[in-house]
């Protein structure tokens, strides 16, 4: 289907309608050639419809146009009435039409529908007129008019007289409209318009005349009875109706103000203040007139927005740093107000409007509404202000020297004002020292001579940066605490002597005055005195001095050379030997004998003094002095060695060239692994053998509280200084344990061990030199760690004291089940667990308890004994000295024989924590565990 019964309809009608046009408009010249335009172009849609239907199904075609056959009759009863003018006469469209109208009913004829369609009886109109009509129409006035018609159907209308200028009767739908000329008036006439059909008409008479209409309701909605100086209006006048030619105002408008007398706007700014007054406005055409009065009053002016000089996204200040900002010029009499509250340290002055002070706390981006008021009014403004950390400035290092000691330890803390957030130097600082990025401090010790290196420190801040230059100058520092510990008053002549030196200083060269005696000499780069003596010398003095480019230090060495003095049986008085036998107490000791005339019985008696634990013998020193075989005499060489397990005031026992042999030396060493005084040992030139020199390895390494610094055993007769690897071995085992030995005696072979007892002799004097100036009063140097990994921590040993732990009852939940489980649970596990106990424990609760009392657990265990396990499990047990957890990252600061060792964990690895026995029994001790009944 291609068409519809509608779209038939509507054709029929449009076709009816431009033919009754057609008709009405015959006599016209140009209004009838476009009535019969539109004619032609409708009949040429008409008949392609009509040929359309006839292509298509005939029974469609039948249910459009048969039944009644009214489109097809009410289509032919179009084509009689119409007479074309000459330039459309012979219009093909026309004929064409009628042969389709003629098709169609031949179709409908031959189907047997076809039936003449007999038009319905046409009704005269009975009655027409125009709603709304005005009698009064003004110039310019756009009208339009549709009539209303009663009884028949009405197919033309015609108006007469013609209607004034503008305006147009519609002849086919009787509607009026257009536009009457502006300023054109038209006396009142009667118009009448006719509408007809085929049966008759109806008329309807206009009375009406084109006049001004007098304005009324004259008035200004926008106008206001207060104003200020300089406030921009524009008021427009309206009215209800009529408009007006001429507008004037009585009196006279404030000055300033205007009225445009064609269109009664009001506009311009006042420019003075005045009294309220009344203001008749009147608006007048040729019609009449209109007046309004409008009451008004200019006061002074409202003040301006405040506006700073600032940038469009605000200002920024810093803390500490002095502002001060004033605005525009605002007006007059005003007061200023801001809201929120200015940052601490920033007020605004209510007269001036003026922003000033010292920011001193950060605050983020803020937008501020800074309101300028008076009498007339206020306007407010937006001032973004944001402050920012102080800006870093004055850095400076005021503990900076001017020059400085090869290999001193500096701590330089940096003075700066400003919130840093990173330090940095150019070019590196010299080597040794190292500067913390996070602090600014620069540490170390100084590992070269300099003349004056210049480093550029720089302190950054958020938005800018300071500097300041470091200049170190580095020189070696001047020798200081020469001596010789281990010297003797007395050498033997023909015997190898080697007197080492200790010095605090580097770059040394010794001298000695007077001259050595012969066959000794001194090494002028360790000062080491070394060599074997020639010939005898009476006791002599001699003063050795250290210089280097800084300074010197010097200290005398007394002794002599003579042969070495032998002690033979028969020597001894049996009978003084056997009384000093019998004395158990030191009031009762005995007169010193005579060394030179009686040597024998003064070596027994200065070993009875150190078998009874003379306090004012510190100083044992038998160098140079053959004590007697075991065998021939038990008092002196077994006694001495079985003495010093129990002496506890002999600091230095210094036995060289003594005829010490491999018994006694084993007896001494199982002396030394109890003595916890003497200090230092020398036992060169003896006859010692490589498994008596063990035997000091092994004891002294049973002796945790052994003081021993210095251990000499070189050049043992039918030995000399080759101990063998066993002997090397179990040294390097001692030093891997000791930290106090300071000084061996031993020539090592191996280079394994060599390597090993070097680094432990370096570490240990390392921890000495701490540890000294620790005592001095200076802060004990910072050890360097090793970093470890971390899986476990075990607390071992529990602090001295009563557990006072937990502060409420989540905390003592967490404590009951570290003493009955001996490790910290999980949030889970805890949760359980106060369940088990009857009273639940909320999930909000139990994580902050945990954190807080392991928190206090750790505290507690500061300075005790724990074991660390490493990811790879091997454990060390030794002291922690401190702790902490930060982003769920485990550090602890362990100690363990002498070693320092950093522990870490991954952040998310958990760590497990416990606790012995003793620890728990600790905590068991303290206030009740678990939650309180």
């Amino acid at each position: 289907m291609s068409y519809t019964a509608e779209e038939v309809n509507t054709l029929v009608v449009k076709l009816e309608k431009n033919v009754a046009r057609q008709i009405a408009t015959v006599d016209s010249a140009v209004k009838g050639v476009a009535a019969e335009r539109d004619l032609l172009s409708t009949a040429e849609a008409t008949r392609d419809l009509l040929l359309k239907a006839v292509k298509g199904e005939k029974e469609y075609l039948d249910k459009v146009f048969g039944g009644s056959c009214e489109h097809i009759g009410r289509l032919r009863l179009c084509l009689d009435p119409v007479k074309f003018s000459d330039m459309h006469k012979k219009d093909k469209r026309w004929e064409n039409l009628r042969e389709a109208i003629a098709t169609v009913e031949a179709v409908l004829n031959d189907m047997g529908t076809f039936k003449p369609w007999v038009p319905p009886e046409v009704k005269a109109p009975e009655k027409l007129y125009y709603r709304g009509f005005c009698r009064r129409m003004s110039p310019g006035r756009a009208v339009h008019m549709k009539p209303e018609v009663e009884g028949g159907e009405v197919h033309c209308f015609e108006v007469s007289p013609s209607l004034p200028e503008g305006l147009e009767l519609d002849a086919s739908t009787g509607a009026i409209s257009g536009t009457l000329q502006p300023g054109k008036l038209v006396d009142e006439a009667t118009y009448t318009v006719t509408g007809k059909n085929d049966a008759g008409e109806a008329k309807a008479e206009l009375v009406f005349a084109v006049k001004d209409t007098p304005p009324v309701g004259v008035s200004y909605p926008k106008a206001h009875e207060t104003i200020t100086v300089g406030q921009a209006i524009c008021w427009a006048a309206t009215t209800e109706c009529g408009g007006s030619s001429n507008w004037s105002v009585t009196p006279d408008l404030p000055e300033g103000l205007v009225l445009d007398s064609s269109s009664g706007k009001i506009t311009g700014a006042a420019k003075e203040i005045c009294e309220p007054k009344s203001y008749e406005i009147t608006a007048t055409n040729s019609g009449g007139k209109a007046a309004v009065t409008l009451g008004l009053e200019v006061r002074a002016g409202r003040p301006k927005g405040p506006v700073y000089p600032v940038p469009e996204d605000g200002l920024v200040l810093h803390v500490g740093e002095p502002f001060e900002l004033a605005p525009e010029d605002a007006g007059a009499d005003v007061t200023f107000s801001i809201s929120p509250s200015l940052p601490a340290g920033l007020h605004i002055d209510e007269a001036t409007g003026c922003i000033s002070g010292t920011p001193t706390e950060e605050t983020a981006r803020t937008e501020y509404e800074v309101t300028a008021s008076n009498m007339s009014g206020s306007e407010a403004a937006s001032l973004a202000l944001t402050v920012k950390a102080e800006q870093v400035s004055n850095l400076r290092y005021p503990e900076l020297n001017d020059s400085y000691q090869l290999g001193e330890e500096i701590c330089l803390r940096p003075e700066v004002q400003g919130a840093v957030s990173r330090f940095s130097v150019a070019p590196p600082l010299p080597a040794g020292l190292s500067l913390n990025e996070a602090t600014g401090e620069v540490t170390g010790a100084f590992d070269a001579i300099s003349d004056g290196s210049s480093h550029v420190v720089t302190a950054a801040g958020e938005d800018n940066a300071t500097s300041t230059e470091l200049i170190f100058i580095v020189v070696v520092p001047p020798p200081s605490n020469l001596s010789y510990p281990m010297a003797s008053l007395s050498y033997a002549l023909g015997e190898p002597v080697s007197i080492e030196a200790e010095l605090e200083g580097s770059d040394c060269r010794f001298m000695v005055e007077p001259a050595l005696p012969e066959g000794l000499t001194l090494d002028a780069e360790s000062g080491c005195i070394s060599g074997t003596p020639e010939a005898q010398c009476p006791e002599t003095t001699y003063k050795i001095t250290a210089t280097n480019a800084s300074g010197s230090a010097e200290t005398s060495l007394s002794f002599q050379v003579e042969e070495v003095q032998t002690v033979d049986a028969e020597n001894i008085d049996q009978n003084f030997a056997e009384m000093l036998e019998a004395i158990e107490d030191l009031a009762d000791m005995v007169e010193e004998p005579s060394k030179v005339k009686s040597f024998g019985d003064w070596m027994i008696w200065m070993v009875h003094r150190a078998h009874l634990n003379d306090p004012t013998l510190t100083d044992f020193n038998f160098n140079n002095m053959h004590m007697p075989p075991a065998h021939l005499e038990a008092r002196i060489a077994p006694k001495l060695a079985k003495a010093m397990a129990t002496n506890t005031h002999i600091t230095i026992l210094s036995l060289v060239n003594s005829n010490l042999h491999k018994a006694e030396g084993s007896v001494l060493a199982a002396s030394l692994a109890v003595n916890t005084t003497v200090v230092h040992v020398n036992l060169e030139n003896n006859v010692l053998d490589s498994s008596s020199v063990k035997d000091f390895a092994t004891s002294i390494l049973q002796n945790p509280s052994s003081k021993i610094e210095t251990l000499r055993f070189n050049q043992q007769k039918g030995v000399g200084n080759c101990f063998g690897r066993p002997v090397e071995e179990a040294f390097g085992a001692l030093l891997e344990k000791n930290d106090t030995l300071l000084r061996l005696g031993l020539n090592c072979n191996d280079a394994h061990w060599r390597n090993l007892i070097d680094r432990a002799l370096l570490r240990n004097n390392d921890y000495a030199r701490r540890r000294r100036r620790k005592q001095s009063g200076g802060e004990e140097d910072e050890v360097q760690a090793e970093e470890k990994s971390l899986r476990r921590l075990m607390l071992t040993v529990p602090p001295q004291g009563k557990a006072v732990l937990a502060k409420d009852g989540p905390q003592r939940a967490v404590q009951g089940f570290v003493v009955a489980q001996r490790k910290f649970p999980t949030s889970s596990q805890l949760q359980n667990y106060a369940k088990g106990i009857g009273i639940p424990l909320k999930y909000s609760e139990g994580a902050p308890a945990l954190r807080d009392f392991r928190a206090a657990v750790l505290d507690a265990a500061k300075t005790t004994k724990v074991t660390v396990a490493d990811a790879f499990e091997v454990d060390v047990s030794g002291t922690m000295k401190s702790w902490s957890i930060e982003n769920d990252k485990w550090t602890l600061d362990i100690w363990a024989e002498g070693k320092r060792f950093k522990y870490k964990s991954s952040a998310g690895k958990e760590v497990a924590l416990g606790v012995s026995e003793q620890w728990a029994a600790w905590l068991g001790e303290g206030e009740t565990a678990g939650y309180p009944s």
